[in-house]
């Protein structure tokens, strides 16, 4: 919870490595959205078809193995037009916030840009 100073700190934000930023909605933006172009910046195609194709009920630590090698690996250049990048963020984004909002939908934590353009996280609905 951000307290009376202004700004986010390490601890409230989560993220050790942050210096404070400024509490203001601005700044969530900033980094939500920067956080999605970071990651499918890492992503190429056939990254983004693994994570697609894994299993909804596949093991969570091999899913996560496989995406921090993924991320970690970053392709030059990166392997998305502006425009594409631009879809990418924009569904993705729409997926997140819509899994806060809809209280029936259940997140699978699968990026599914090619399926389904508007929610990039595969939904269940309860």
């Amino acid at each position: 919870m951000q307290g009376n100073d202004g700004l986010y700190d390490a601890a409230e934000l989560g993220i050790a490595h942050l210096n404070e930023v400024t509490a203001s909605n601005e700044s969530i933006e900033s980094l939500f959205y920067g956080a999605l172009i970071n990651v499918f910046s890492a992503l190429d195609e056939s990254e983004l078809m693994q994570i697609n194709a894994f299993p909804d009920d596949g093991n969570a630590e091999e899913f996560q193995t496989m995406f921090l090698d993924m991320l970690n690996d970053m392709p030059e250049p990166i392997a998305w037009t502006e425009e594409e990048m631009f879809q990418l963020v924009v569904s993705e984004a729409i997926g997140i916030m819509n899994g806060f909002v809809l209280p029936d939908i259940d997140f699978v934590g699968r990026i599914d840009p090619l399926l389904s353009p508007a929610f990039w996280f595969d939904v269940n609905v309860a």
